[in-house]
């Protein structure tokens, strides 16, 4: 029995961070998720039914993420607003986007990002280098059915950076 322990122990650290997390893109590639772009920015991984389109922005890259369950929003630039203003009656995590540190921020919407009912917004303060500082990406997602939350979650986990440079106009 134990010797039977120490190999699955032996197989489970044996595989790597990539070989897990392509693992984990096979799952939901098999409930019909997909990978959708954001122009050359970012990609993340979503349900079926989810549609992207960019939004105009002079000065920063945005676009949304619609689906019918929820919308997703984004900033990603060097202006991206990051998540100060949501502290007290929201639940902070750290996690890892693509390697990079990043905050999730969820709780009530209050109407912050004009969102009234859930709310799960996340910030990556340094995606790549800039001309005058850091880019950074600040994405957001309301939802009427708390039940949708740990999908949007999953969502953004899903994030992979591409060039980093603002898609073409």
């Amino acid at each position: 029995m134990r010797r039977r322990i120490f190999h699955i122990f032996v197989l489970l650290s044996s595989l790597s961070a990539p070989a897990l997390a392509r693992a984990d893109q096979v799952m939901w590639a098999d409930m019909g998720w997909a990978e959708i772009r954001a122009g050359n920015a970012f990609a993340m991984t979503a349900p079926p039914g989810t549609v992207y389109r960019e939004l105009g922005g002079e000065d920063i890259f945005t676009g949304e993420f619609a689906h019918p369950d929820f919308k997703i929003a984004f900033e990603y630039g060097l202006w991206a607003k990051n998540l100060d203003g949501l502290k007290s009656g929201y639940v902070r995590e750290r996690a890892v986007f693509d390697g990079r540190p990043a905050i999730i921020v969820s709780g009530p919407g209050n109407g912050k990002f004009d969102c009234q009912d859930h709310l799960v917004a996340a910030y990556v303060k340094d995606v790549g280098a800039g001309v005058l500082a850091p880019i950074s990406l600040q994405i957001h997602g309301c939802t009427k059915d708390a039940r949708e939350i740990p999908i949007i979650k999953r969502m953004f986990r899903s994030l992979r950076f591409g060039r980093l440079k603002f898609p073409e106009q």
